[in-house]
């Protein structure tokens, strides 16, 4: 696993590209003056903690782009009297996710031996940098528009590797680490309420998860896969609720059956945190995070969706998405057995509040309309799913909210899952995400 010290962190050959390959600018042109004064530095600094000037980088990122450091050699392992410094800066009022999915050092004690030094106020100096070594990954949060990364290997280093992600989000909460080996995957569809709709195929959408009444055996709100411990949902849909009495339905398809799939699971939850700005009357900030008791079994048939990392600049005004669930097939109808899907416009946000003048409509929330079609009743909690087509994968971008009815001539209300992004990595700390 990876374990953490206090100090410094490098990001190894900052690398730093973005889907098609622009290489991260090295910052010699700032060194210069700085190599005028290295003797100096390496007198005060302990040697791990100088930086080779041939080996510091820096780079301007472009919100929403995605950007990738590595050591040089990667996948190759780095060799021994490593000293990397990657600086990357983000647009002002946003923050940058840092995903590592593949850290392997070696591992000592507090990592005073080789460690990845992560600055996440951007400190050049990595004086309040926590230090990572062994094997795992990561996700961190940085607390401004900044981050400073560090690799420091030893005299003697048998060496290591590392690849990190890195992206840049709309500022909205407070940074976190998030160590836990995965496998970076997520969104993938199986090709093969809801009003209007139609039945998906088995398994068709591997995050999508049902939240279960256990006193009542009844399913009543939807749910999202976002890692192996969590899924995202309605605030509405916990509000009033004990963790105990709720049912995490993952991998099922016909609800009234047992012959469909045998991938269905069903998991207690053990705990869960509504987003603490709610809002029950009005529905604003209706998002909320359930914990499993137990890690939840990935396979081709259930998995998490993606997170929208790489899309909180975005608005998505006329993009066609996705909305599931077994929700009731007209108003006040009865509930499908089968998982439903249909596919909705998003309409924009100024639209939306010229049609629906008696609600307030914030940025943080999406609306959707279709003709004939809509989510319904016991949908809420479901995603809102658009394809990028570009690497063909499922981006979780809103949490079905509420509606005026169903299929009416009035858009549905759904939250905005890039608002939240922040809030989301800072409420499960020991989770994983891969930025697709």
């Amino acid at each position: 696993m990876v374990t953490s010290g206090q100090c410094l962190v490098r990001f190894s050959s900052l690398r730093a590209f973005r889907c098609g390959g622009i290489n991260i600018l090295k910052i010699k042109e700032l060194l210069l003056f700085a190599m005028a004064l290295s003797g100096i530095f390496n007198f005060l600094m302990p040697v791990s903690m100088a930086v080779n000037p041939n080996c510091d980088y820096y780079k301007d990122m472009i919100a929403g782009e995605q950007y990738y450091i590595s050591n040089d050699a990667y996948p190759d392992y780095y060799g021994s009297s490593t000293s990397c410094r990657y600086m990357a800066v983000s647009p002002v009022g946003t923050r940058i996710v840092m995903s590592c999915e593949d850290i392997t050092l070696p591992d000592t004690q507090g990592c005073s031996g080789d460690r990845l030094a992560v600055s996440l106020s951007g400190d050049p100096n990595f004086n309040d940098a926590h230090n990572y070594c062994g094997k795992g990954s990561i996700t961190l949060v940085s607390q401004s528009n900044s981050i400073v990364v560090g690799l420091f290997s030893t005299w003697n280093s048998r060496g290591g590797r590392f690849v990190c992600s890195l992206v840049s989000i709309k500022d909205g909460g407070s940074g976190t680490t998030t160590p836990r080996p995965n496998v970076c995957d997520c969104g993938w569809k199986h090709v093969l309420r809801i009003v209007g709709g139609r039945e998906t195929g088995v398994h068709e959408f591997p995050s999508m998860a049902g939240l279960i009444d256990l006193s009542q055996n009844s399913l009543y709100c939807g749910s999202s896969i976002i890692s192996d411990r969590y899924v995202l949902t309605a605030a509405h849909c916990a509000y009033g609720r004990v963790a105990g009495n709720i049912g995490i339905l993952v991998g099922d398809h016909n609800i009234s059956s047992g012959s469909d799939t045998d991938k269905a699971a069903l998991y207690s939850t053990q705990s869960f945190v509504i987003h603490e700005r709610y809002e029950p009357q009005s529905q604003i900030n209706d998002i909320a995070i359930l914990k499993t008791t137990k890690t939840i079994t990935f396979n081709l048939e259930i998995g998490p969706a993606c997170l929208p990392f790489r899309y909180t600049g975005t608005t998505f005004e006329g993009a066609t998405v996705m909305a599931l669930g077994w929700g009731a097939l007209e108003f006040s109808g009865p509930k499908s057995d089968t998982l439903q899907e249909v596919d909705l416009r998003v309409v924009g946000n100024a639209q939306c509040q010229s049609e629906l003048p008696d609600n307030i409509i914030t940025a943080n929330q999406m609306c959707t309309f279709a003709s004939g079609k809509d989510a319904c009743q016991s949908d809420s909690g479901g995603p809102l799913l658009w394809m990028d087509s570009g690497i063909r994968r499922l981006q979780l971008l809103g949490v079905i909210s509420y509606g005026l009815g169903c299929a009416t001539n009035k858009p549905g209300l759904n939250t905005r899952v890039s608002s939240y992004l922040a809030w989301i990595i800072t409420q499960t700390n020991d989770a994983t995400y891969c930025i697709k």
